[in-house]
């Protein structure tokens, strides 16, 4: 095994996993001696691990995939080691934008109501409504083009588009650069708090069970590297498995909020008695699941479609990841490996 592993992550609740391994011993446990680096944004981690810089990393679920194919970037074959979570974002609009949507609404408050509104409101603004996301190749990006989508909206032709790291998007909507977003949390509670923003929809709400974050190194590493690859997937496996156990979350909250990984951002949170909980709609994180955890092409194949509908995959591309690179990306047989002896139940 390496004799020090630096791992990246952006900071966010469910870089959890990665945390509760290095707090709780986990890593150690496996015999990894594990460096956590809180990276500003993904292209940072994306860049990182590509150089070298880092040995693996909390990725977006369609970061593997579209490293692999070269989208945005040179090509670096990447893999996913594991499932961290799913659900855990939320479309949120700022309060003045909308307020423009609940009048237009009549008061309604459902995704599929404030969409119509969104829609009928285009032609009132004067300008393209501007919503931001992480990263292109995010489930944020997906979700946030489904709702317009559904709503009658053409998101290529309609919308005016930014990329924003997540700690970002609060200021951004503050300053009324932005009309929303689509983020994970903590983004989305915390600019409720303070005033900034109101949450159109909780991701699940749209699109529920999709994989949100997982763990990624390049192929050339977990070739290099078949002990340390099996001992971090058990490590974050536990984790996952540790979190789902945990009935004190306010004690998490409080790991999480330690100066190396999101530190005095979760305040309000911890003062407040974090639910998890938007409004009406519960937020449904979720980290532990056997099937969940385990990277399954078939994630891969949900993937490919929205790339492919969002215009970032060529239908030939789509296919040569459907038939050959799918299997590559998503490493269901390492992770079956690493966890054969050791699979506890949800």
């Amino acid at each position: 095994m390496a004799e020090q592993l630096k791992l990246g992550f952006v900071p966010l609740l469910d870089c959890a996993p990665l945390v509760v391994a290095r707090e709780q011993g986990l890593f150690r446990e496996q015999g990894l001696n594990v460096v956590l680096s809180r990276e500003a944004s993904w292209s940072s981690i994306r860049d990182k691990l590509n150089y070298g810089l880092l040995d693996g990393a909390q990725m977006l679920a369609p970061m593997p995939l579209a490293a692999t194919l070269g989208l945005g970037s040179p090509a670096l074959p990447s893999c996913s080691l594991m499932s961290l979570s799913r659900n855990g974002n939320a479309i949120t609009c700022s309060v003045p934008f909308y307020q423009r949507l609940y009048e237009q609404a009549d008061g309604e408050t459902s995704p599929t109501a404030l969409g119509s509104a969104l829609r009928q409101q285009l032609s009132q603004l004067g300008r393209k409504p501007v919503f931001a996301t992480v990263y292109p190749y995010s489930n944020h990006h997906y979700l946030l083009r489904d709702w317009l989508s559904r709503s009658g909206i053409n998101p290529d032709t309609e919308i005016d588009w930014r990329a924003i790291p997540p700690a970002q998007m609060i200021t951004a909507l503050a300053q009324r650069r932005i009309d929303g977003y689509c983020v994970g949390e903590p983004w989305n509670s915390l600019a409720v708090l303070q005033g900034h923003g109101l949450i159109v929809a909780p991701g699940q709400q749209l699109c529920p069970e999709v994989p949100e974050k997982v763990f990624a190194v390049t192929q050339a590493w977990a070739e290099q590297h078949p002990e340390s690859c099996a001992a971090l997937i058990r490590a974050l496996y536990q984790a996952c498995h540790w979190i789902s156990q945990c009935r004190d979350k306010q004690a998490l909250l409080e790991l999480l909020a330690l100066p190396p990984y999101l530190d005095h951002s979760l305040l309000p949170l911890l003062e407040t008695g974090y639910q998890h909980h938007w409004g009406s709609a519960p937020l449904h994180q979720q980290f532990f699941d056997p099937q969940m955890n385990a990277p399954s092409p078939l994630q891969g194949q949900w993937l490919v479609r929205q790339m492919l509908a969002a215009g970032q995959l060529s239908a030939a591309d789509a296919e040569l990841a459907n038939r050959r690179l799918l299997p590559q990306v998503f490493r269901i047989d390492l992770f079956e490996q690493a966890t054969r002896a050791m699979m506890p139940q949800a």
